[in-house]
């Protein structure tokens, strides 16, 4: 017979749910024995890995203690039957399989029953005001995966989805993930509560985004007739260069404010003849047009209302020039399909103003939560393995040991841990074919001489590399 132990939960009665019939199938294994005697005794357990189990190493033993198996010397109090508490902790790693057995004056006994390591985390769905929140039926197989023996399952709690009021994107360069922070002191928002420790927020946004200010300059060619005859149009359109696009689209509350307008630096008109005028422009003189470079959004036209008693004209004769127009702008500037922060992962539906197709997200979505479970693990590395940016404290010692083709944020472009198994980075720009989910973008892409664009797609799944330090992940936090 054999039961499932889950090894990085705690042993508190609140996790005794969704499966878990019994406090003693939570942390610590707990051993049932039934002696002779009510005489007091000491004796041992004894545990028997599986040939199949995840093996740590002594570095990883050594940097931290929920890699070891301990077994503590048992004693039944003088009691004949009874339950002992606390007495085999067995490592972080799931799906290893522990044969019990009983050390008593020379003799062995063996139990009817092995243990089958399991780990469990929680999760709330959440999504900004306005969005969809996804299914998570494929991430949730991708990290549980018996054929790996991954064995992390990821509950959901509760069923349903939460929304985040006022917002519909997240600006990451100005920590607007503290609008999510702010959220979960809401308890109509956040429900988690005990399950917080061990648990994170799946958030859906509209874009993850940041932006620059900067301050262009744009022009239009002006010809107006003479006062005689009506004046067409009544202001000017005026386009950004091609690439550039106004902060615009990302939240109602910022298109509400205007806040792709700084402030307008200066406008002046030059006429035929050279002759320079300051024409006096306001905030409330510019508006954005609605066309657009892409499916949701992309705006970089501006319309510019401007009277006579600003730009005069001549009384018979036509008036000619052009306009230049100086203008401190929010621009967007770059773009991410997801990322992972403390207990928080957040995940983009439209990235550059178009849907995130379907197997973009899938490889996001498990990209994102194979970060909350430390990968790719970057632990202490050995003096084989590959030089790395200095780690955190706490991934240096929890994490398993760093493989050979992890990267980080030291090069390659993509901040945090990742794996370039199957691509290949040239100093400037990457190559080949991602294999694993924990490459740092969604595929490699380059222009062929003929013009076409080849595209190697990451996977949703994680590589051989990878697969054993998910397997051996530390979730006890």
């Amino acid at each position: 017979m054999t039961e499932e132990q889950w090894v990085n939960l705690p042993s508190e009665q609140v996790h005794v749910t969704d499966g878990i019939t019994t406090l003693a199938r939570v942390g610590p294994v707990r051993i049932r024995y039934r002696m002779r005697g009510a005489t007091l005794s000491a004796f041992r357990i004894r545990t028997v890995p599986d040939p199949g189990d995840a093996a740590y190493t002594a570095n990883e033993r050594t940097r931290n203690r929920n890699y070891r198996l301990i077994v503590s010397t048992a004693q039944n109090g003088g009691v004949a039957e009874g339950r002992l508490l606390k007495t085999v902790k067995l490592p972080a790693a799931g799906g290893n399989v522990y044969a019990l057995r009983a050390l008593y004056r020379g003799h062995e006994v063996r139990s009817s029953i092995t243990v089958e390591s399991r780990r469990r985390l929680y999760y709330q769905v959440m999504h900004m005001a306005g969005m969809t929140a996804h299914s998570t039926a494929n991430l949730e197989q991708a990290v549980w995966d018996p054929a790996k023996k991954f064995y992390v399952q990821l509950l959901r709690k509760p069923a349903g989805a939460s929304e985040i009021p006022i917002h519909q994107s997240i600006q990451i360069d100005i920590d607007d993930h503290l609008v999510i922070e702010m959220a979960l002191n809401d308890p109509a928002v956040f429900q988690l509560g005990p399950y917080g420790r061990f648990g994170f927020v799946l958030c859906f946004a509209r874009y993850i985004v940041s932006s620059r200010d900067q301050t262009l300059t744009v022009s239009c060619p002006v010809s107006q007739p003479g006062r005689l005859f009506q004046r067409v149009p009544n202001g000017y359109e005026l386009t950004l260069p091609a690439g550039t696009h106004l902060w615009y689209g990302m939240d109602d509350i910022d298109d509400a404010a205007n806040s792709w307008l700084i402030s307008v630096v200066g406008c002046a008109f030059t006429d035929a003849d050279g002759t320079v005028s300051a024409i006096t422009v306001n905030r409330d003189d510019l508006v954005v047009l609605p066309d657009h470079d892409f499916a949701h959004g992309g705006r970089r036209r501006i319309f510019l209302v401007l009277d006579d008693t600003r730009l005069p004209r001549a009384f018979f004769g036509a008036t000619r020039g052009s306009l230049q127009l100086s203008l401190d702008l929010r621009l967007v500037d770059s773009w991410t399909n997801g990322y992972q922060w403390r207990n928080t992962v957040v995940i983009a539906n439209r990235v550059v103003w178009e849907d995130m197709s379907a197997a973009v997200r899938e490889y996001t979505l498990v990209h994102e939560i194979g970060h909350r479970l430390g990968m790719a693990a970057s632990g202490t590395p050995s003096a084989s393995m590959p030089a790395i940016a200095p780690q955190a404290p706490w991934a240096a010692a929890h994490t398993p040991d760093v493989h050979a083709q992890y990267y980080d944020q030291s090069w390659g472009g993509h901040a945090g841990g990742h794996c370039q198994n199957g691509a290949n980075w040239d100093g400037t720009n990457w190559g080949g074919a991602p294999s694993c989910v924990m490459f740092g973008a969604d595929g490699v892409g380059w222009v062929n001489a003929d013009g076409s664009v080849t595209i190697n797609q990451a996977p949703p799944q994680f590589c051989p590399l990878c697969e054993p330090q998910v397997r051996k992940a530390d979730l006890s936090h």
